[in-house]
């Protein structure tokens, strides 16, 4: 099973695809009031999407590949509100605050 996971991530390249509205708001991201984690989450996606690979990422935040991986992974599934470490109550409501504060980010994110 590990072996299978090594040849998944061997054989096919990570990749997320950003409009110009996504890029412009994760770039932005790094002039708010948001954690460090959020902001490097965000550069981590802009910089995938730019064409860095996986591991030169894990490189340069110093991260492990799977780190870089479980970021991307988020990014695709939760969008914006995967940046934030959801699963507790209090990370949830800086969320929400935070989405609810950028109104035009709120919008993209809720639809």
């Amino acid at each position: 099973m590990h072996l299978r996971e090594v040849t998944y991530y061997m054989g096919a390249r990570l990749r997320v695809f950003l409009t110009r509205e996504q890029d412009r708001t994760l770039l932005n991201l790094r002039t708010l009031e948001v954690s460090q984690k959020v902001k490097d989450r965000a550069e981590v996606i802009r910089l995938n999407a730019h064409g860095w690979y996986v591991e030169k990422i894990a490189a340069h935040f110093d991260w492990d590949e799977q780190t870089v991986r479980d970021v991307l992974h988020k990014w695709r599934k939760y969008g914006l509100e995967g940046l934030w470490e959801l699963p507790g109550r209090v990370e949830r409501r800086k969320a929400d605050y935070w989405l609810q504060r950028n109104s035009r980010l709120h919008a993209m994110v809720h639809g």
